[in-house]
């Protein structure tokens, strides 16, 4: 299931991850620490679960950065688990794979351009 409830920002709250969150989610990424992603994965869910019900977020991404660091580990357990059972999430994850092999065979691809069939170690 892609959705949760965590109790945030004094209530709780619907989270859920659908396309839009993922979108939210890739907008919001700045480098690769797992606080980052932690931060932006929780506000890109909360603003999923909002989309579909057609509600306002009355939060901003510092508001939810702040209250992600007073989370315990249950509701980020409980959120991580909603985005991995994620048919939007699993999709972005498999296309990139997919993008990370064409960047493998279009490198391989030059090497050997390069330097003939023979590849140089």
């Amino acid at each position: 299931m892609s959705y949760t409830q965590i109790d945030i920002l004094g209530k709780t709250r619907g989270v859920k991850f659908n396309m839009y969150a993922i979108e939210v989610l890739g907008k919001h990424l700045n480098g690769d620490s797992a606080a980052a992603f932690s931060y932006a994965a929780v506000y890109a869910g909360l603003c999923g679960n909002c989309y579909v019900k057609r509600e306002e977020h009355a939060f901003s991404f510092e508001q939810v950065c702040d209250a992600v660091d007073e989370l315990g580990t249950d509701a980020l357990d409980a959120g991580g688990k909603a985005l991995n059972e994620s048919k939007a999430w699993q999709a972005a994850v498999e296309k990139g794979k997919e993008l990370e092999e064409d960047k493998k065979k279009a490198t391989q691809n030059s090497v050997e351009i390069i330097y003939g069939s023979h590849v140089v170690s």
